[in-house]
């Protein structure tokens, strides 16, 4: 027999001693069940405390990013104002549209994309979906505004965030 055929048995040996002394040295775990309560109860106990847990931390996450979410809006609808107060009623609009107007507003609708993919890829709390959806819905016609001039759009989408405010007062810290 070679070095490496004996090195190799003995190494078998070993391991087969080590399994048996394993298996022979170890004792069952028995779980022992109280009277008054199942297994089935403390998991769904447990199950609860973790879920409302989860839920209290997704709540407060999502409120400190929606805070963010909103900072970023309100700036962009003092860029929006900047534009509207550049643009004097007395000039003709093709005069008016100049193209730092044309830098912002192309500013403007790629942050109101990112911010509306970054709405979108949120997990929700079932208690904001109504919050959610009109954040959305004034990034639209945030959009909508850029794309049309329509003043009426624009006041849409502040009112939409006039709203969300009145009715989530954390909003305004």
């Amino acid at each position: 027999m070679t070095k490496k055929a004996k090195i190799l048995l003995f190494l078998i040996l070993v391991s087969l001693l080590l399994i048996i002394y394993l298996i022979v040295s170890s004792e069952p775990v028995t779980i022992k069940q109280d009277s008054d309560v199942s297994q089935s109860e403390i998991i769904k106990q447990s199950d609860d405390k973790a879920s409302q847990v989860d839920l209290e931390e997704l709540e407060n996450n999502y409120q400190k990013e929606v805070r963010t979410i909103m900072a970023d809006f309100e700036q962009l609808i003092e860029k929006v104002e900047a534009i509207g107060s550049t643009t004097s009623p007395d000039q003709e609009p093709e005069v008016a549209t100049s193209t730092t107007d044309y830098k912002i507003k192309t500013e403007i609708l790629e942050k109101t994309s990112y911010l509306r993919n970054y709405l979108m890829e949120m997990k929700v709390p079932t208690k904001f979906k109504d919050l959610h959806l009109n954040l959305v819905l004034a990034l639209n016609k945030m959009d909508d505004f850029i794309e049309s001039n329509s003043e009426t759009k624009r006041l849409e989408s502040q009112e939409l965030i006039e709203r969300a405010k009145i009715d989530y007062e954390w909003l305004n810290d």
